[in-house]
């Protein structure tokens, strides 16, 4: 019974969650800014996706089998 009790409080502790995130993403959506843009263009393995994990402070995939658009 314990197991179940813990899963029940995860699962609600997720939906408290995503809900608080959906009125993020609402209140994000009504203030009306818009998204920065930016194209980085080079060869292959030319280290595009590392100039934008150093801008964006986010970090992207970077493995010869998957690749950012």
């Amino acid at each position: 019974m314990g197991e179940t009790t813990s899963v029940v409080e995860a699962l609600r502790d997720l939906q408290l969650k995503q809900s608080e995130l959906s009125k993020a993403f609402k209140s994000l959506k009504r203030s009306r800014l818009r998204n920065a843009q930016l194209v980085v263009v080079g060869m292959q393995s030319s280290g595009k996706s590392s100039v934008l994990d150093r801008i964006s402070r986010v970090r992207l995939p970077t493995d010869s089998k998957r690749f950012v658009k």
